[in-house]
């Protein structure tokens, strides 16, 4: 069968202060996001077996809390093993706190 995965990744805009990053993934027909990454870095990847539109978004932490979610990013998987495109996502609420 086909060798390619579904690999989707996402990046996004560094916040000043941020220490951490956590990404929601919503998968086609679900209302219920699920973590797709949480860390310190500004991008991720992963496997996402879905046909259809997913959506991502990001929030930035800091040790005094976290921003508001970002906006929402997509990507659009042909089908289950079909490459996708990367799907930007960026955050514009700074993190509170100092």
């Amino acid at each position: 069968g086909p060798s390619n995965k579904p690999v989707v990744t996402v990046s996004w805009s560094a916040v000043a202060g941020a220490s951490s990053y956590t990404v929601e993934e919503t998968e086609p027909g679900s209302s219920v996001g699920d973590t797709f990454y949480s860390g310190p870095n500004t991008s991720a990847s992963s496997i996402i077996f879905a046909t259809g539109t997913v959506k991502f978004r990001v929030k930035a932490c800091n040790a005094t809390g976290c921003s508001g979610w970002s906006g929402y990013g997509s990507v659009t998987l042909q089908s289950d093993f079909g490459l996708a495109a990367p799907a930007e996502a960026s955050s514009t609420q700074e993190v509170s706190g100092e």
